[in-house]
Formats: C-alpha cells, sequence, structure tokens
C-alpha cells in the first residue's frame, strides 16, 4: 500500500510543479496565426447571446462557424474579469486546459496500470514538446484533446461496466462527448469507439446499446451550448460541417524531407512520420516495448479505448491520405491517449528484472528531454527528437516553428533596438508584419505601430516560415534562434538609415 501512495504522492507533486511551471511562465509565449480570429469568434459567440440572437456575426465568420466556440467563449467572458492583459490571460486559459488534459491520462493510465502507470503517463505527456508547447497558443487542438481523453476515460470505465452501467457514467461520457464536440465536430469518433466497445463485449448488445443510448442526446446538448451555428439547425448543420471536414483539402504547402508538399502531392506517410520525428526518445521507446509486449501476451478488452484513441485516427490518415499541414498540431487529440500506453508500458517494465536498468534510462531520456524543451522555450513545439538529430537538423527538411508565436519576441527585439539606439520621435515607426498585428504581443511599444502600407514601412518583422522573412530586402537587425534555428527577424527597411 505505501508503495502505491508514494507514486500517487509522486504524481501530485509533478502536477503541482507543472502548475507553479505555467503560472510562472505563461506570459512568455506569443500568439499563434489563428489567436486573433478566435479571439473575434469567441467575442462573437458571447454578443450572440447577450443580444438573444439578434447579433448573428458568429453565423458566418469566415470558417470559424464550422467550429464550435467552447474555449473561445470561455475566454472571452474570462477577458471581461482577468487581471492580466488580454493575450496573456487567453495563453493562461489554453495552459488551464492542457493540464486538464493531463489530469486525464493521469486519471486513465492509473485506472488502467495503477498508480505507477499514472505517474508515468502524466511524465510522458508532460515531456512531449507538440503537447506543452501548443497548450499555451493553441485554442483549438489542446482544448479537444483534453476533452477527448477525458471521454475516452470515462468510455474505459464504461466498457468495464458493461452490459450495464449506471446512468450517471452513462451521463458524463455523455457530457465530456458535448464538451469535445463544442472544440471540434470530429469528436464524433467517440461514438464509434464507443460502438466497437459495445461490439467486443459479450451480451445482450441492444440492451447495451439501449443502455448507453441517451449519451448521444447529452452529447449534442452539451455540444449546442457552444455552438451558435449547430443551434439554428440542430441536426443538419453540425452534419454539414463534419462533411466540410472530410472533404477539406488544405492545398497548404508544408515541408516533408527538405520538399515542399501538399499542393499537388501529399505523402501517405506524411503524419507517421511527423509523429514519430517528434515524439519524445522515451515515449518511443515505451509505446515500441508496448508493442512487443501485447504482441507477446495479449492485450485485455479493457484497453481498447484507449488504443483506439491513441491509434485509429493515426491508421484512418494513413489509409486515407488526407491533406494535412502544420506537422501533427492536427491530431495533438492522440497524444494523451499515447502517453497513457507510454505509462502503462512503463508500469510493467517497472515490475520486471530489467527494472534498474529502465530507471536509469528513463533519467537520462527524460532529463535530455527537459533539457532541449528548456533551450527552445517558449517554442517547445518546434522540437524534433534524434531520430533526425535535433532541432538543428531538422531546419529545411520539416516545419520547425510553424505557427509565428516567434513574432512577439522579434517585435520586444525591435523596441529594444530602438530604445537602445535613441529612436524615439513624435510619430511611431511603421512596422510591416508578416503575420497579424496581434502577433507583436499584448503591450505593444507605443514607439511602433503595425501598418499594411509594406512599401512605407521602416521595419519589416517576419516569421521565417515559408520564407516570409525574404519578402522585403533590409538590413536584419535581429533574429529570434532556438538550437540554431531562425524562426524569426527583424529588418530596416530604411536603405542606409542606421
Amino acid at each position: 500500500m505505501q508503495r502505491y501512495l508514494s507514486w500517487d504522492r509522486a504524481s501530485a507533486l509533478l502536477f503541482v510543479l507543472l502548475a507553479v511551471l505555467v503560472a510562472a511562465t505563461f506570459g512568455h509565449y506569443g500568439n499563434g496565426f489563428d489567436a486573433e480570429v478566435q479571439d473575434v469568434y469567441g467575442g462573437q459567440i458571447v454578443s450572440w447571446y447577450a443580444t438573444l440572437g439578434a447579433d448573428r456575426s458568429a453565423l458566418n465568420y469566415i470558417d470559424l462557424y464550422y467550429y464550435g466556440g467552447l474555449f473561445d467563449t470561455l475566454a472571452a467572458l474570462a477577458n471581461h474579469v482577468s487581471p492580466w492583459p488580454h493575450w496573456a490571460t487567453r495563453h493562461l486559459l489554453e495552459a488551464v486546459s492542457g493540464l486538464i488534459g493531463m489530469a486525464g491520462a493521469w486519471r486513465l493510465a492509473r485506472r488502467l496500470g495503477g498508480p505507477s502507470a499514472g505517474f508515468a503517463a502524466l511524465a510522458c505527456l508532460a515531456l512531449m514538446p507538440s503537447y506543452y508547447g501548443m497548450m499555451f497558443i493553441n485554442p483549438k487542438d489542446i482544448p479537444f484533446a483534453a476533452a477527448m481523453i477525458w471521454a475516452v476515460h470515462f468510455l474505459t470505465i464504461l466498457s468495464d461496466d458493461l452490459p450495464k452501467p449506471s446512468w450517471k457514467l452513462v451521463m458524463a461520457f455523455g457530457a465530456t462527448v458535448g464538451l469535445a464536440l463544442g472544440v471540434r465536430i470530429g469528436a464524433v469518433l467517440l461514438f464509434f469507439y464507443l460502438a466497437i466497445v459495445i461490439l467486443a463485449a459479450p451480451g445482450n448488445r441492444l440492451r447495451m446499446i439501449l443502455r448507453v443510448a441517451p449519451a448521444v442526446p447529452v452529447a449534442w446538448l452539451v455540444m449546442l451550448l457552444f455552438w451558435p451555428w449547430a443551434q439554428v439547425s440542430p441536426i443538419l448543420h453540425p452534419i454539414e460541417a463534419f462533411r466540410h471536414f472530410s472533404a477539406m483539402n488544405g492545398n497548404i504547402g508544408t515541408l516533408f524531407f527538405g520538399q515542399m508538399v501538399g499542393r499537388t502531392y501529399h505523402p501517405a506517410a506524411y503524419l507517421p512520420v511527423y509523429m514519430a520525428v517528434k515524439l519524445p526518445d522515451l515515449v518511443l521507446l515505451l509505446l515500441a516495448a508496448g508493442a512487443v509486449l501485447g504482441l507477446r501476451s495479449g492485450v485485455s478488452r479493457r484497453y481498447l479505448p484507449v488504443l483506439l484513441a491513441g491509434l485509429f485516427p493515426l491508421a484512418y490518415t494513413l489509409a486515407t491520405n488526407p491533406m494535412l499541414y502544420d506537422a501533427e498540431r492536427h491530431f495533438l487529440f492522440v497524444l494523451p491517449a499515447l502517453a497513457v500506453l507510454a505509462g502503462v508500458t512503463a508500469a510493467k517494465v517497472m515490475e520486471m528484472r530489467v527494472r534498474p536498468a529502465f530507471a536509469a534510462i528513463a533519467l537520462l531520456l527524460g532529463g535530455w528531454q527537459i533539457a532541449q524543451m528548456a533551450d527552445l522555450h517558449p517554442y517547445e513545439y518546434a522540437f524534433f527528437n534524434d531520430l533526425v538529430g535535433g532541432t538543428r537538423n531538422a531546419e529545411g527538411r520539416f516545419e520547425t516553428e510553424y505557427w509565428g508565436s516567434s513574432l512577439a519576441e522579434a517585435t520586444g527585439d525591435l523596441s529594444h533596438y530602438i530604445a537602445l539606439h535613441h529612436m524615439a520621435r513624435a510619430t511611431p515607426w511603421r512596422v510591416a508584419v508578416c503575420g497579424k498585428p496581434s502577433q507583436m504581443g499584448d503591450e505593444t511599444d507605443p514607439a511602433i505601430k503595425a501598418t499594411t502600407d509594406w512599401q512605407h514601412a521602416d521595419f519589416f518583422v517576419a516569421t521565417t516560415r515559408g520564407a516570409c522573412d525574404r519578402r522585403l530586402p533590409g538590413h536584419e537587425i535581429a533574429e529570434v534562434r532556438r538550437d540554431g534555428v531562425p524562426f524569426a527577424v527583424v529588418k530596416d527597411l530604411r536603405g542606409g538609415a542606421g
């Protein structure tokens, strides 16, 4: 019993450390390319309710009406009372949603493999740079991932309790599915997972279906709370959104082994490769060990929900080859499930005779992972593992800092340059931004101002993605760089002016 309690204490301590880290660093993160439009959408949804539907702007705002607005609505409301700056408030809430996802992974792994598995899953997810780095700046994929893993958690309990799960459990599953649908319609996958779980269970399947059927209307009602466009047509509009995303062709160029793919050609291996080169070495090792152990000893039916959550989206994508971009960003929702699988494997390995060797390897790889993430901060999501030689060697071969959050740091560098050279003047310096003005940060120096008139701009702030930094010639005065890789640049466009 004492051994079990110690693992739970370790998990609690780790979670507290993560929360403290979030509180200390959430202000370090810049905005991604989608932050501004997501913020506007949240405000429109609040206005939809405040005007009792008279303000219909949320029903036709670019393509965001195809998404539920759960996170953006909560963020818009929080910004009315938050003591922090506007964008920092969103980053904090995004990070909290990431912590909620971590708690879900811990809870599920603990149920499947005991307290040691829970701790290992929590540690594995915290060490995933794609999850940790994105959980400060991604208002769609991280909240979606958090809701998904909690739904998988309740589905796992439901699976254990078949053929007659409690009504409370059915409602909990339905509510968490609804929260996931309130972010992205892709959460309908959870109903597919439920169907597979019922088919795999012994007993009268019709009775099981009738027992869990109330989860569907519960999920739909929760979803509608945060999705005005779906409220207008509760059945047809969600179906239309699903069809839209199923047929969506991003047609956005993206790096893959040094070639720009996605416009006319998209490799089927795009997502599996990006997953393989961006997961931490320790997690890859544990997933490989888990596959071997599973093949040798078989897999219990109770693991079916998490296996579906972690592997089915990857297999489906490999089979259908949709157009993808931004590395593995759109599939971050599988990472908590992969962390659970890695955590359960770690718990099993720690019961074997190789436990001392595994502990040493885990500490070594874990420490190395932390060092790499610290070096990349606050752009942890630009991490690449040792399969490709790290982020430094991934430059020019894969997408590194593809989200543009480094523009805030670049803007800060420009402000420092102006102050250092005593360049104060009556009117602000005009800055061309290869991105969106909101990506310059919360408290932009009054000495500078974004302009859409690039031909008459004084300075240029640009991300290096897609050679954006080459769109205007000028003298480079600052560069945001991590692990030897340039993420953003600042140029002086004033000719010979110093």
